[in-house]
């Protein structure tokens, strides 16, 4: 429990659950017709961005990378 709140308090965790709150959002609004309003596809591709942009940058840091030949 203890890796947990390690990963909340660096916020890996509450980044992927507002991106997969926001995703399922357009995809709710888009399977029932509705339409999905910009600042919302905005705000799910800055999320997710931000994401998998510390992701890559934590894995860089971390020397896995990828490997000039």
């Amino acid at each position: 429990m203890g890796t947990f709140w390690t990963l909340f308090a660096e916020s890996y965790i509450m980044q992927g659950v507002l991106g997969v709150v926001f995703a399922g959002a357009i995809v709710y609004l888009s399977l029932t017709g509705r339409v999905v309003p910009d600042y919302l596809v905005n705000f799910t591709a800055l999320i997710l961005g931000f994401y998998f942009g510390s992701k890559v940058g934590g894995a860089v840091a971390a020397g896995r990378g990828p490997r000039e030949e």
